[in-house]
Parts: structure tokens; sequence; C-alpha cells
């Protein structure tokens, strides 16, 4: 119980993200299993002390839906949008613009900093509609090799294990 209270920055991030993912299953699209969302649901009751593990945890489930709905219409993107801006949610084109923001950062720095990072690469790398160039892709195959190699360890990942040991 020594924990000390999350930053605001901190909470208000966790807060608008968790909100994206249990609003996510409500737009109409069946692409993700309820059993994520009943995940973090069970987790409310002890959210605080977990959090900054959570957030990881959160920012992953994003990256599912925003690869669920990579093949979306753009109607079905702003419809989305609409039903989630009405409800005081984050969008999807929002979090869409942060993830694509996050790639091109460790695009810059050259190397992945955690498993979050390391599992929206991998995502990336294994979707061929995914809108990255032919020299991004190969940049991003590289640093997602390093890290399996050789991980980061932040805090924002999970577990001791590398990825390529899951």
């Amino acid at each position: 119980m020594g924990d000390k209270p999350p930053s605001k920055g901190l909470l208000d991030e966790y807060l608008a993200l968790k909100s994206f993912v249990f609003a996510f299953p409500d737009l109409g699209k069946d692409e993700l299993q309820s059993s994520t969302f009943q995940v973090f649901a069970a987790l409310e009751s002890y959210e605080i002390p977990l959090l900054k593990r959570d957030l990881a945890g959160m920012k992953m489930a994003i990256g599912d839906c925003i690869s669920a709905s990579r093949h979306w219409s753009s109607d079905a993107v702003i419809a989305a949008d609409s039903a989630l801006r009405q409800r005081g949610i984050i969008t999807l084109s929002e979090l869409r613009r942060r993830y694509s923001k996050s790639l091109l950062k460790i695009l810059a720095r050259g190397q992945i900093g955690n498993d979050v990072e390391y599992y929206w690469v991998d995502g990336v790398l294994a979707d061929e509609s995914c809108e990255v160039s032919v020299d991004q892709r190969a940049s991003l195959a590289r640093i997602a090799e390093s890290y399996r190699r050789h991980p980061v360890r932040s805090g924002a990942g999970f577990g001791g294990s590398t990825p390529a040991e899951r």
C-alpha cells in the first residue's frame, strides 16, 4: 500500500483509453473477442495500484482495436468517431493518429523501447495493408528483430521474458 497515487496526466490517459476499449464493441463490429474487454472490467476493482502495468495492457488493446478497424471504410470510421464523441470518448481517428506518431518515433530513434511498442510494430509488420512505405517496413522489421534478440526493459512491458520466448 506504499503505492504513490498516479499523476493526473497518467490517470487521464488511462481513463481515456479505457473508455475507448469499453466502447469499441458497441460500434457494431465483432472483430475482437469480448473476453479482451472482460479482463479490463475485472481489473476495475484494483486499478490504481496496477495503473502503470494496466496502461501498457490498455495500449496493447488499443493496438488490437486499431488493427481490427484498419479495413473499415471512411464512412465506418466517421460513424465510429461520431458515436464515440457523443459518449465523450476519445475517437478512433485520434488514436490512429497517436499510433502513427508512435511508429514514427520508433523509426526515428531506431529501437523499440518496451513490449507494447514491440507488439505495435509486430502488428504493423503482420498487416500487409498497413500504410507504411517499403523502407519503413524494412526498418521496422530490423528494429523488431533487434528487440527480439536484446529487449530493452523500461518497465512499461510485461514479465521478464523476451517476445520470442512468449
